[in-house]
């Protein structure tokens, strides 16, 4: 299967279909099952080839790392999983719920929720927050009280929630506010530089940062994005990224760059459970669901359009069971062929997914920066390449 993968990706690539990119799956034991990097990193004539040390923004790949570092803080008595998070987090201590606009629809209808919100909740995308551009209230909201240059956590996600803290599932900005968690009970140290002394320095991870353009060694690898249009073809994208500026906060949610190298060796410890990162209780509640209503993500997760993107080379059929940890989704379903039960796993803006599943002892990165999201034949390769490590690790 991983000669198969590899033939499919190298076509993929040969015919146009995706740029390039890089996949690593490796087993419990550490093993590297198979490396794969195709293509090149990008659509130019000149460009040069994909490699598994390439650099690419990794978008919301990045909740996995801060959620490990806000659970260290638990470890070390720092932080509390089920205290309000208004005690670090004062800006959250009176949240209001949008339920709509008046009848000019101009001013927006609030009231006072009346449950708090606990770092639970923003790990597992159950506080109530959402992501402006995923919900109508909140982008209506915002486009009148927000600029269009926000370069805080606070300007940017500081806005009423949509349900009351716990009783749902949307998908938002709770992981960066847990990372400023981390911050505050650090004595106000960046994000980036804790999660270089607790993540990325133990593991030996050279090629993950905030600040790529701090960073000229990172710069010089770094991934061209392109973008398929309507048609299905693909082109340079213009889009302005983290790039083009620096952002004045590390956003704990979708903030840094990374290489498949870099980010495998994160999954490869929690598989491993080495203890590196996190001990036996707290990297349970990575995996463990979360939800009340762990129906209101299955909803999310089966939707025509969401789908895609919460739920990336997955099978989306009705009888699947969905949950949500503090590291990101579970598939509670196993899926035959390709994935063990309670698989762990979650994506990047770009077309980029990672998994754990415990059950196969396997796990595994697929990184790439092609626009937009919930891309349907890189949902395919993803599929491919779980399927690839699901039979190689069959064969130990």
């Amino acid at each position: 299967m991983a000669a198969q993968f590899e033939d499919t990706v190298n076509k993929a690539a040969d015919d146009g279909v995706v740029a390039g990119g890089a996949a690593i799956a490796v087993d419990k034991s550490g093993k590297l099952l198979f490396q794969k990097a195709f293509g090149k990193i990008g659509i130019g004539d000149d460009d040069k080839l994909f490699t598994v040390d390439s650099v690419m923004w990794i978008a919301s790949c990045t909740k996995l790392m801060t959620s490990i570092a806000a659970l260290q803080c638990v470890e070390r008595g720092l932080l509390e999983l089920d205290g309000p998070i208004s005690a670090i987090l004062p800006e959250w201590s009176e949240p209001q719920i949008i339920i709509g606009f008046d009848a000019d629809n101009k001013v927006p209808k609030l009231r006072p929720a009346t449950k708090f919100i606990t770092l639970r909740h923003l790990l597992s995308h159950s506080s109530g927050m959402a992501y402006p551009l995923l919900n109508p209230l909140l982008s209506q909201y915002c486009g009148q009280s927000l600029g269009t240059e926000n370069k805080s956590i606070k300007d940017q996600y500081l806005t009423p929630l949509i349900y009351e803290p716990g009783e749902g599932w949307e998908y938002g900005p709770g992981i960066d506010w847990a990372g400023k968690m981390v911050e505050r009970v650090n004595s106000g140290v960046k994000l980036g530089d804790i999660l270089q002394k607790n993540v990325w320095d133990p593991l030996g991870m050279e090629s993950t940062t905030f600040h790529p353009l701090q960073r000229p060694e990172i710069m010089k690898r770094m991934v061209g994005r392109t973008r398929r249009t309507e048609t299905g073809s693909l082109t340079k994208d213009e889009t302005e990224m983290f790039l083009v500026s620096e952002l004045e906060d590390d956003f704990g949610g979708d903030g840094t760059y990374s290489s498949a190298r870099d980010f495998t060796k994160i999954l490869t410890s929690l598989l491993m459970n080495d203890g590196v990162l996190l001990g036996p209780k707290m990297r349970e509640e990575l995996f463990k669901g979360q939800l009340a209503h762990p129906e209101a993500f299955k909803a999310r997760a089966e939707d025509p359009v969401m789908g895609g993107f919460l739920a990336p080379g997955l099978p989306r059929d009705q009888d699947r069971r969905w949950d949500y940890g503090c590291g990101g989704a579970v598939l509670v379903s196993a899926v035959e062929g390709q994935a063990g039960k309670e698989l762990l796993y979650w994506s990047g803006l770009p077309n980029s997914f990672w998994f754990i599943d415990r059950e196969r002892g396997t796990c595994g990165f697929y990184g790439s920066w092609l626009l937009p999201p919930g891309d349907a034949p890189t949902g395919k390769l993803f599929t491919a390449f779980q399927r690839a490590a699901f039979a190689a690790v069959a064969k130990l």
